[in-house]
Formats: C-alpha cells, structure tokens, sequence
C-alpha cells in the first residue's frame, strides 16, 4: 500500500505538470520539456526547503521521487502521442 504523504506526492508532480504543460503550450513554448523541468525543480526544491527547516519538516528523497514520478505518469501520453 502506498503512503498517503507518496500519493499526495505523486498528485501534485501531476498537477505541475499538467499545468506547467498547458501554460507554456499556450506560450507557444516547448512545453514538454519545461513541464518536465518544472516538476523536477518543484521536488527537489520542496526537499531543499525541508531539509533547511528541519525544525518542522522532513526531508525524505523518496518524496522527490514520487513528486517526479506524478509527472512522469502525466507525460506518458503526450510522448506516446508525439511517437505515433
């Protein structure tokens, strides 16, 4: 079973993505790569500030790794799409 604090990790790497996506796609940006970026930068930003405010928060590298993969999971159709 997953943890809660892994899937809230995991829903809201999807949301940046899919947010960032659709912003910078309206740019007329390569919104692909800096959805990708802007999650990356989310979670390990998010496990900096912990680990900097250790008084109050934890800092835990799976953390960022489920952070990146809500992402991961939000892009797997546009790079299927983008191969077909």
């Amino acid at each position: 079973m997953l943890a809660h604090d892994k899937s809230l990790h995991i829903v809201v790497g999807g949301a940046i993505f899919s947010a960032a996506y659709v912003l910078f796609t309206l740019a007329g940006l390569p919104a692909l790569h800096i959805a990708a970026g802007a999650v990356v930068l989310a979670a390990v930003g998010k496990e900096v500030y912990d680990h900097l405010n250790r008084d109050k928060h934890t800092p835990d590298l799976m953390d960022a790794v489920a952070t990146v993969a809500g992402g991961v999971v939000c892009s797997l159709p546009l790079l299927v799409s983008k191969m077909l």
